[in-house]
């Protein structure tokens, strides 16, 4: 009988972060400052709607000043 395979954590491997929107969400359900839940959301330049976002987010913002 062959021996099962090692679990993932035997090799280094990690679960994957939560998406940029997920991550922005616990921020600002958390108290997050806004600048903090928008630079989340900018930390992925390939991310277009996390980047679309923070462009709306900011918008809002100075709207609101």
């Amino acid at each position: 009988m062959e021996a099962p395979p090692p679990h993932s954590d035997t090799w280094g491997a990690t679960p994957p972060l939560p998406s940029l929107l997920a991550q922005a969400t616990e921020e600002s359900a958390a108290g997050g400052d806004m600048r903090q839940v928008l630079s989340i959301l900018d930390s992925d330049p390939t991310d277009e709607l996390a980047t679309a976002l923070a462009n709306f987010g900011r918008t809002m913002q100075e709207r609101n000043s």
